[in-house]
């Protein structure tokens, strides 16, 4: 038997070997290649020049040009410490705090204090396999606890199976395949490999096979940082509870049930408003054609209305911050004295104070504090406004205002009125923001430049809208959201809008809003109370030592608890910090206070 013959027969039972792997442990990587090798077509082959192998093209071209084992022995060698994608900021700015509640940003700052420590690299992302020699060789030197690797070409993946051997890597570790993939896979797939052990998401490595895979990696590092637990973290929960409860007591409504409701808006198409840059322009257009829509804003863009007394029919309010709310409210009370609002329960107590009427309707955004009331998707204004007038029944939504970009001619990042707006030069590349910068589809042009945590509100809207069977019309001058229809104020066809009598329509809109409140606990609602507070109980006799296990025990105990889903959400965000700086102390400090603020909610239910 020649070398080139003993050769095959390997290469062939290592595959063989990797096929029924699969089969065993990830049949859907093993159906693609079935269902691939079904098609008997060849655009990739393996051969033996120069005395290795070599990755080519059905023209004959090399697509690695290098012999695999000496490129593996390589990069095994010269592991590029850059390439690192850093899920820990250790500039925590205090962008959100509140005076009555925990503040995220502040437990996360308590640990870069502390010594900075090596922490071994626990996480790995294969950005291409080409022949895959590599990955074998660097599994053996770091050894980490999960990795995730990312082909989109089936075929060469395929032709990677004849000379890595797959099996051995999952041997001790957890290995996520993302092969052949649409781009929902890859991000079912980022956030597996994310939630999986969340404690060493503190700094993850990533080895690029070539260049031709550089376009994966902006995605890859968007769709981990949009998993970051700062950006809704555990302290919001808590303080929609904190303050639900108290309002459910003071307001004039109680607390809206959204899931009884699907007709609000008797098929009245909707104009909702947001303080976008591509709305500035737009305020007059607005005020000759209110009359045939029904007049959704967020608060941000009050005072732009009030340049022209456009009074809102409805104004969505969800932030839970004092100040920047109440900026917003810095206008004339008769833009918002007659007006419906839809506030989210965990609004400040002062926006409270100065909103409480017979109008205000509180609603359950992204914490359900009472089961079955309704809970909506996002984090925003925008995602979660959409969220809520699609769950009351509007079959007809224009967006105007919610760009979710850097405007393309000005630089603007929010409307002139609203507190936020600033410029952006992205040409500058000593721009401070340069860094967080990224490119999306465009709404009318092929793209637009957006900030990296806006594009977790553009992936939440295309989802929400995805799920819904209303037509949804953007109007704005930014970012594509999938599942709308771009369309220009120019081109809609007033024909089909009638003037809307609003007097009569809102009489409806609060008798139907009225039959549907909530305003005192009932008996579920205290047995339930009293159960959480057992649950506490249990989470007060915890020891300092593998507090994520007891934890993740009591879960599979209490599947439903509130308590149990928010302690969760406080381990994701500070365990990759105790990891990091080594100190599980301080996280078993920072648990005392999470449990201390429970019972100081506790007790005002008394």
């Amino acid at each position: 038997m020649s070398n080139l013959e003993e050769i095959q027969i390997t290469l062939l039972e290592i595959f063989t070997k990797n096929k029924n792997h699969f089969k065993n442990n990830n049949l859907d990587i093993y159906n693609k290649i079935m269902e691939f090798e079904k098609l008997d077509y060849e655009n990739y082959f393996i051969d033996f020049v120069d005395n290795h192998f070599e990755l080519m093209d059905s023209n004959k071209n090399k697509i690695y040009n290098c012999d695999p084992f000496y490129d593996a022995n390589y990069r095994v060698k010269n592991i590029i410490n850059e390439n690192m994608i850093d899920l820990i900021s250790s500039n925590i700015t205090k962008s959100v705090h509140y005076d009555d509640g925990l503040n995220a940003y502040k437990f996360a700052s308590e640990y870069i204090s502390f010594v900075d420590t090596d922490v071994k690299i626990n996480k790995f992302i294969f950005i291409g396999t080409l022949l895959g020699v590599h990955i074998n060789d660097i599994d053996n030197k770091i050894s980490a606890k999960s990795y995730l690797i990312i082909e989109p070409n089936i075929e060469i993946f395929r032709l990677s199976m004849f000379l890595t051997d797959y099996s051995v890597i999952g041997t001790n570790s957890k290995v996520f395949f993302c092969i052949g993939f649409e781009e929902e896979e890859l991000e079912i797939n980022i956030n597996k490999f994310y939630n999986y052990e969340y404690r060493y998401n503190t700094k993850i490595q990533f080895e690029l096979a070539s260049q031709k895979e550089l376009y994966l990696l902006d995605d890859i590092s968007i769709k981990l940082m949009q998993n970051n637990p700062m950006t809704y973290p555990f302290s919001e929960y808590m303080l929609s509870m904190k303050r639900g409860y108290r309002y459910l007591k003071e307001c004039s409504n109680g607390i809206l049930n959204i899931n009884s409701i699907n007709d609000l808006f008797k098929n009245k198409p909707i104009l909702y408003l947001g303080a976008g840059p591509s709305i500035s322009k737009s305020v007059e257009w607005i005020y000759l054609n209110q009359d045939r829509f029904i007049i959704v804003a967020s608060s941000a863009i009050l005072k732009k209305l009030e340049l022209l007394s456009i009074i809102p029919d409805v104004i969505i309010v969800i932030d839970g911050q004092k100040d920047v709310i109440l900026k917003q409210f810095d206008v004339s009370s008769c833009m918002y004295d007659s007006s419906i609002i839809f506030a989210s329960i965990k609004i400040d107590t002062n926006v409270f104070k100065k909103l409480n009427s017979d109008k205000l309707y509180l609603i359950q955004d992204s914490f359900e504090l009472f089961v079955d009331y309704g809970i909506l998707t996002g984090v925003t204004v925008g995602d979660i406004g959409i969220s809520l007038l699609l769950k009351l029944g509007v079959k007809k939504l224009y967006l105007f205002g919610f760009d979710a970009c850097i405007e393309p001619i000005s630089g603007k990042t929010h409307d002139s009125c609203h507190h936020s707006s600033r410029k952006i030069n992205t040409k500058n590349k000593g721009n401070t923001y340069s860094n967080h910068i990224v490119k999306v589809k465009g709404n009318f042009l092929d793209e637009v430049e957006t900030f990296i945590f806006y594009t977790g509100m553009i992936d939440n809207i295309s989802n929400i809208l995805l799920l819904s069977n209303s037509k949804v019309f953007n109007l704005s001058n930014g970012a594509y959201f999938k599942n709308s229809t771009p369309l220009k104020k120019e081109d809609i066809n007033f024909d089909n809008l009638e003037l809307i009598d609003k007097v009569l329509l809102q009489d409806e809109i609060v008798a139907m809003l009225n039959n549907n409140l909530k305003k005192e606990l009932d008996k579920n609602d205290l047995d339930y109370i009293k159960k959480e507070k057992k649950i506490l109980d249990k989470v007060k006799r915890l020891k300092i030592k593998n507090i994520e296990q007891s934890i993740s025990k009591l879960k599979s105990s209490y599947k439903n608890s509130v308590t149990i889903q928010i302690l969760e959400k406080f381990l994701y965000l500070t365990s990759p910090y105790k990891e990091r700086y080594n100190n599980e102390e301080l996280q078993f400090k920072q648990l005392q206070k999470v449990i201390n603020e429970f019972e100081s909610i506790n007790k005002e239910l008394v």
